[in-house]
């Protein structure tokens, strides 16, 4: 396991946030699942272009201007309707084929420079309507 070092997180030890001391076993928190959030201008040509990426319609509409779709367990992808802060955020997505996801993404007109390689894997790196940057990566 590595661990960042910079003013006060040395490298001998296990760090809690915002402190220096050792953290014990018992205090770990477990994190049951993770929930990317992505804040668009307009959530319904934001909803047709996640459904395209994603396979399908979002599986939630918790509140109005909230769209999430759950392509694994534990973990998701929320659009929310945020124009001040729209296109200035990102998330990273694993699929089983890119190279598959790649060509139906392309014949349904999103506009992509194809899977390359980045970071030890394969990447297939999008943009959405606002600009947020949404990273493919798999095999």
């Amino acid at each position: 396991m590595s661990r960042a070092s910079g003013p006060g997180l040395p490298l001998d030890r296990p760090q809690r946030l915002g402190s220096d001391r050792a953290r014990p076993p018992e205090d770990d928190v477990a994190v049951t699942g993770v929930m990317a959030n992505l804040p668009v201008s307009d959530p319904e040509v934001s909803e047709r272009w996640y459904a395209l990426v994603l396979g399908g319609p979002p599986a939630a509409r918790p509140m109005d201007g909230l769209l999430e779709w759950r392509p694994v367990a534990g973990g998701g992808l929320q659009v929310w309707h945020e124009p001040a802060r729209a296109g200035g955020s990102g998330c990273v997505l694993a699929v089983d084929d890119l190279d598959d996801v790649a060509a139906r993404l392309a014949a349904a007109g999103v506009v992509h420079d194809g899977p390359q390689p980045g970071g030890g894997a394969r990447l297939l790196v999008l943009a959405d309507p606002d600009g947020n940057r949404v990273v493919l990566t798999g095999a």
